[in-house]
């Protein structure tokens, strides 16, 4: 694939964010892309349910015009139009009704105000990439047996249709893919086998326990036969 990273970050290097709004915000992987790249920026503001992941961006953020908070991305706790900037980075499959996400960062940005979605896709992966969706996928299994809403990757034209949704004008549209290393790279897999520990104990007792740990063994024997890498994603740049 032709990275369309370089076009990507050339726009941000021209675009002052002015006052933000990260939703699905996690531990702050977008927000620090933000601050790194933007022209500038007056306030962000990082949205998500998840307390823990939110208090350690909190940690990693010390910034008196940076704040995390606790909230549902289905109802923004937010006036409309109240923000220059929403974005929302690798969390449409988080949303338990994406279409509805997708219209709360609508109403909550100003008139001709930028919406920036980034989201990886599970279109012609590599055996490597495959590797990947196939753990994401299984952690998506786990989490929606315990309750957490998570969809599986989307398909590139799956992700176009949702934004197409959203009317946006002067729209710019870009593939990339991280690189950050060999995909046979022990240190690389050995990160993805970290995170997969306790995934077992997490559905002991379930009813499903047996099927999880048959998937967790074949997204292993993944790792060892093709390695890993981070599949492609779309970052799609628009105004309201």
């Amino acid at each position: 694939m032709i990275s369309g990273r370089n076009n990507f970050w050339n726009i941000l290097a021209g675009i002052d964010g002015g006052r933000i709004l990260d939703i699905a915000c996690g531990k702050g992987q977008f927000i620090k892309v933000l601050i790194d790249n933007l022209a500038a920026f007056d306030h962000i503001s990082g949205l998500d349910v998840n307390r823990e992941v939110l208090a350690e961006a909190s940690e990693t953020f010390r910034s008196d015009n940076i704040i995390f908070l606790t909230g549902s991305t289905q109802n923004i706790h937010f006036p409309d139009e109240s923000f220059d900037t929403v974005s929302l980075s690798k969390g449409l499959h988080h949303l338990e009704d994406p279409h509805r996400g997708l219209s709360e960062m609508m109403r909550v940005a100003k008139t001709g105000g930028l919406i920036i979605i980034n989201e990886m896709y599970s279109d012609n992966l590599t055996p490597s990439q495959l590797s990947h969706m196939q753990h994401h996928h299984l952690r998506a299994d786990i989490d929606n047996l315990l309750g957490i809403n998570h969809n599986y990757t989307f398909t590139r034209d799956q992700i176009l249709e949702m934004a197409n949704e959203l009317d946006l004008y002067d729209i710019s549209v870009h593939d990339y893919t991280e690189k950050t290393g060999p995909p046979d790279s022990p240190e690389i897999i050995n990160e993805y086998l970290d995170k997969m520990k306790g995934w077992a104990g997490e559905v002991k007792g379930l009813p499903e326990e047996t099927k999880i740990l048959a998937a967790i063994e074949q997204v292993k024997s993944g790792f060892s036969n093709n390695g890993i890498s981070r599949p492609p994603q779309l970052v799609i740049l628009g105004h309201k």
